[in-house]
């Protein structure tokens, strides 16, 4: 047999992989749409931008219902 652990003993909290590739931003779908401004961090800069656009089309209009609102900033927060 070839490669992974066939016949390996492992002690508790071990494991042992291979033949796998890992794209970190792509299993945390980077970056977060409420990422605003696209620095990395959910903050206030991104509320800032919510406000901006507040109760009109624009960004942070995160369920696309033509108006940044509380349910929007409530996805922002969840995220925060």
């Amino acid at each position: 047999m070839a490669g992974g652990s066939s016949g390996a003993t492992l002690a508790s909290g071990q494991a042992y992989l291979d033949n796998f590739l890992v794209n970190t931003a792509e299993c945390l779908d980077w970056p977060p749409r409420t990422d605003l401004d696209v620095d990395g961090y959910i903050d206030v800069y991104d509320l800032e931008i919510m406000a901006a656009n507040w109760l009109m089309a624009g960004d942070g209009d995160f369920d696309n219902n033509s108006s940044v609102d509380f349910i929007d900033f409530t996805e922002l927060a969840l995220a925060w």
